[in-house]
């Protein structure tokens, strides 16, 4: 009988400590998730692997638009499209795409925003990821918040936590619920933003972050 090859041990490694730090971003623990890919990156050092690179590269700026540090988060990302440019990994500079629509939203740059989610939303629906289709849908739904767009953002929005329901993704989901609060705290809701605030708890509960959940009440400025 023939057995798969075994991965050599330092690639095993580098996919353990990714594992390690995407389980700290989950859970919203930054500069834990921070160390496991600087640590992955140390293992790989000058290995010839583009793919495994970029994912660390795109991993490490989502740990740095967790923190608000904008410019390093873009800065990783633009490595990250490189990297992916070279290996032709579609999917890995679609989510980059998505990234960065998420930091033009926060720097007010909306047009640009709309066109890097609309990009990425189009690759997700070529390849049936309904997951990554909720997190642009929750996109736009920030995108059209900001313009005042209300109805279309509460559409948008809708569809994000459907998915995100239907997969039981508490993560996406709990994030989902915190934008569709702050979108009733504009609508002077706030009976429905403080429900939607502790709905988005018991997500955060749900995977065991009490980061998030403690973000979740400052974000909203309402008391759990």
């Amino acid at each position: 009988m023939n057995y798969p090859e075994a991965e050599p041990r330092g690639i095993l490694l580098i996919k353990i400590q990714i594992n390690l730090g995407n389980s700290h971003i989950i859970r919203g623990d930054w500069e834990l998730a921070r160390t496991a890919f600087e640590m992955a990156l140390e293992v790989l050092g000058e290995k010839p692997n583009d793919d495994l690179r970029a994912r660390i590269f795109h991993n490490i700026s989502i740990v740095h638009t967790g923190q608000k540090e904008y410019s390093e988060a873009h800065n990783y990302l633009e490595k990250t499209l490189d990297y992916s440019e070279k290996t032709h990994n579609l999917y890995l500079k679609s989510l980059s795409y998505l990234e960065e629509s998420g930091i033009k939203c926060e720097q007010g740059d909306l047009n640009s925003a709309t066109a890097l989610a609309t990009t990425a939303f189009h690759t997700f629906a070529e390849m049936g990821d309904r997951v990554s289709m909720a997190d642009a849908y929750k996109t736009f739904g920030i995108i059209n918040r900001q313009r005042a767009n209300y109805e279309s953002a509460l559409s948008f929005f809708e569809n994000s936590k459907k998915i995100n329901e239907d997969y039981n993704n508490y993560l996406n989901l709990g994030q989902t619920l915190l934008e569709m609060a702050l979108l009733y705290q504009k609508l002077n809701d706030k009976t429905k933003a403080k429900e939607l605030v502790n709905d988005a708890i018991e997500c955060f509960k749900q995977i065991e972050s009490d980061t998030r959940v403690s973000l979740a009440l400052q974000t909203i400025e309402l008391k759990h």
